[in-house]
């Protein structure tokens, strides 16, 4: 039994690691840095579980410390801090220890709660599409209608309107979702191309977009409504205003 509650500290020493999650696109060469990373930090815990718990074996007596329940509980709460604090008497600096361990503990404790906050919101906020353009869809089988003519010239729209764009491509092998472009081309044939914001949770209760793509979608209408697009006798298209 004892070997199991052992093994639960140790799982709750490294529990959190998972809050990491939203800065690995931050990480050089991520797909080869990342699991080193959780490697070396799994083996770094291990280790300073091991070598701690062995330093505090060879500092307080087991049967004092499990001679009753209040003294168990007051060991747990603070025999790194009393341990600490002996450091300092035998080395003859006083609390000099007990005060830098207080301090580092405080620091990471307060690190560890801006983390937690951080990681959720960069997960549901900081969407590395949103907020960067508007979306041109493209897929092999046509599933988006979106090709090469028409996604130049909605490019040179968003070009004249000051607006960014974003480019994402279905698996051709895929079907993925069809649009209603898609069922209108099979009726009237027209270039055609297939655009949108990013978001998170599609047709959820709740989705989360960009304030700036809306704006950016709102500008990009505004100079195509008030352009003209028309085809040369050499098959070159150009935009008038």
């Amino acid at each position: 039994m004892g070997y199991f509650t052992s093994l639960s500290i140790l799982v709750f020493a490294v529990g959190g690691c998972e809050k990491i999650s939203p800065y690995v696109n931050k990480v050089d060469n991520p797909s080869k840095n990342f699991p080193k990373g959780i490697i070396a930090m799994a083996i770094m815990v291990l280790g300073c579980a091991m070598l701690g718990t062995v330093a505090m074996g060879m500092m307080y007596d087991p049967e004092v410390i499990n001679a009753s329940q209040e003294s168990f509980n007051s060991y747990a709460a603070n025999g790194g801090y009393w341990a600490f604090q002996r450091l300092g008497e035998y080395y003859h600096v006083g609390n000099l220890f007990l005060i830098l361990y207080a301090m580092c503990n405080m620091i990471s404790q307060f690190a560890i709660l801006i983390l937690s906050i951080d990681a959720p919101l960069r997960m549901l906020l900081d969407n590395e599409k949103t907020n960067e353009g508007i979306v041109i869809k493209s897929h092999a089988g046509q599933k988006y209608t979106s090709d090469a003519l028409s996604i130049a010239l909605f490019k040179m729209i968003c070009e004249r309107a000051g607006v960014p764009v974003q480019f994402f491509a279905n698996r051709s092998d895929m079907n993925g979702g069809s649009t209603l472009g898609n069922i209108a081309m099979s009726q009237v044939s027209v270039n055609t191309v297939d655009i949108g914001l990013a978001q998170l949770a599609m047709h959820s209760s709740y989705e989360t977009a960009g304030i700036k793509d809306a704006a950016y979608l709102i500008r990009a209408a505004e100079v195509f409504y008030n352009s003209h697009i028309c085809e040369t006798d050499a098959g070159v298209y150009e935009i008038e205003k």
